[in-house]
């Protein structure tokens, strides 16, 4: 599924496991309770998605854009590549921002 257009798709409890989704685009998509382990989200927007209690264990996030995604819920074990400007306003798992989740202070307005 590398490059496609998924933009506002349903995928709810979908099973993604060991999906490549390189440069994929999942603007406003809904993957609540998905399953994404062990995926390649390589250079995919994940902009504004929501991915309440998803499973998200192992994934390949190198330059994936995760800004303004939600997070909340979700599980991972060894997340990698989630410290850049690319998840500017996403909220975590904890339901803190990555930059305080990072212990970074937000930019001024």
């Amino acid at each position: 599924m590398s490059g496609a257009d998924l933009n506002r798709a349903d995928l709810i409890g979908a099973n993604l496991t060991g999906t490549r989704l390189i440069g994929t685009s999942l603007r406003w998509t809904n993957l609540t309770g998905a399953d994404l382990s062990f995926s390649n989200l390589g250079a995919a927007d994940l902009s504004h998605a929501t991915m309440w209690n998803a499973t998200l264990n192992f994934i390949e996030w190198r330059e994936a854009f995760v800004y303004g995604a939600d997070l909340t819920g979700a599980t991972w074990e060894h997340w990698y590549n989630t410290d850049d400007d690319r998840w500017a306003g996403a909220t975590m798992p904890n339901g803190q921002t990555h930059e305080v989740w990072r212990g970074k202070k937000s930019s001024p307005s």
